[in-house]
């Protein structure tokens, strides 16, 4: 706070373009109201533009894997089995209630989710009783370099931020598991099901892109959700690996948070951009399918071309 009372606005947000940073004792003591009118003036332009930059990103995203002619559809094949896995519950899974809505009967949907705190994953259990299919892990998903149990470190505040990376004054020991690991165990196939995968585990994204590509699953997963942004919160050595990682990849990852449920126009942005990697994956999954019964059938036919 400085002398007047109010605390510094930054108008250049405001006229879209960067500015002299004004502070609040160049205005007259009566200009607090009008303060708290900028800086609510400068979120609203600032939320307008993540959207703005969202939706662009999602209508490029189906153009370049649908095509033009798809821009405006929303079907999504009838009998397409979709697996939608969501790292970081929290306590209300919001996330994951949007998607059950949104596609549960449209497809064959079925929900994991994982929480790593115990007491919050009871309060996701309650938020999605409603929801069938769902079934919800106690664990920290982990990378190859980890053992089957992590320490988890609590942030001090609400638990939003608690992390197996962040040091914290509070911790205690929770499972962990290999996503890769898990997927086998469960029996579903990434070459053949649908796989969406959202994450937010604050810095530990990094761990799950680690397991995928050492299993060869990185391009098996039909879309990456999570603004994934902690690792360049906490800094250092995380940042850079975080993006050591994501450039051997290249995996591109779309915006799904708490703050964007918040929005019906980030809603639906989302839900056309998870429609678009439904569709690809089951049309991409579909040449795999019939490329395996073309194999087959080559096998039991006389005089069949030969196998590569």
């Amino acid at each position: 706070m400085d002398d007047w009372g109010f605390g510094s606005v930054d108008l250049s947000h405001v006229a879209g373009r960067r500015g002299p940073r004004l502070t609040t004792a160049q205005f007259p003591v009566g200009f607090g109201p009008v303060t708290r009118v900028l800086c609510r003036l400068r979120k609203r332009v600032r939320r307008q533009e993540e959207a703005g930059r969202m939706a662009w990103k999602a209508v490029a995203r189906r153009q370049q894997r649908l095509g033009w002619d798809a821009l405006l559809k929303r079907t999504i094949p009838l009998g397409v089995r979709v697996v939608y896995i969501d790292l970081g519950l929290y306590k209300r899974a919001e996330q994951m209630r949007l998607v059950a809505d949104w596609f549960q009967t449209r497809c064959e949907l079925h929900l994991y989710g994982f929480e790593a705190h115990p007491g919050y994953l009871e309060c996701a259990r309650k938020s999605l009783a409603n929801n069938r299919g769902v079934s919800l892990v106690n664990a920290a998903v982990v990378g190859p370099q980890h053992g089957p149990v992590v320490r988890l470190y609590h942030d001090g505040c609400d638990g939003r931020g608690d992390s197996i990376i962040r040091r914290g004054d509070t911790s205690f020991e929770v499972p962990a598991v290999r996503l890769s690991y898990f997927l086998s165990h469960e029996g579903f196939d990434p070459r053949r099901d649908v796989m969406i995968l959202r994450m937010n585990i604050e810095g530990a994204e990094t761990y799950v892109l680690e397991d995928l590509l050492a299993a060869g699953l990185i391009s098996s997963m039909d879309g990456y959700y999570g603004a994934w942004d902690d690792p360049h919160k906490i800094g250092g050595k995380t940042a850079t690996r975080f993006d050591e990682v994501m450039e051997l990849t290249g995996v591109e990852n779309f915006r799904f948070n708490d703050k964007d449920c918040r929005s019906r126009l980030r809603r639906a942005i989302i839900r056309y951009d998870l429609t678009t990697s439904i569709v690809a994956g089951a049309r991409a999954k579909r040449v795999f399918r019939s490329a395996i019964k073309l194999s087959s059938a080559s096998r039991l036919r006389p005089g069949g071309p030969p196998l590569a």
